[in-house]
């Protein structure tokens, strides 16, 4: 019989945070989402805070925080992130035009 994967319960499946299947612009919302779920998933299995923590690559108090909130608390904390305001909109454009400038003398430069 195999060794398991370590820091992982026997019969378990290694759970990568970064894996493959998750789309490069998923939404914000859902990849913070499900990383609450496995967090929780990790911890009902039995791994100790550091697993988890290595596993998804965030601090330890992190992911106590994680396992103190409750689902609604999640939802209501994610609501405040999305509805906060952005300052630095207002100069969106300015600093566009000139990532394009630079970028275009760039490409003539190594013409």
């Amino acid at each position: 019989m195999p060794n398991p994967v370590r820091g992982h319960a026997p019969g378990e499946k290694n759970f990568n945070f970064a894996g493959p299947y998750i789309p490069a612009k998923m939404n914000a919302y859902l990849t913070k989402l499900m990383m609450y779920h496995e967090i929780h998933r990790m911890k009902r299995v039995g791994h100790i805070l550091s697993q988890i923590s290595g596993a998804a690559l965030i601090y330890c108090r992190t992911v106590r925080r994680c396992l103190s909130s409750s689902e609604p608390e999640v939802d209501q904390f994610m609501e405040q992130q999305s509805e906060r305001g952005n300052k630095l909109l207002a100069y969106e454009p300015f600093v566009k035009s000139r990532l394009e400038r630079l970028s275009f003398y760039i490409f003539i430069n190594l013409a």
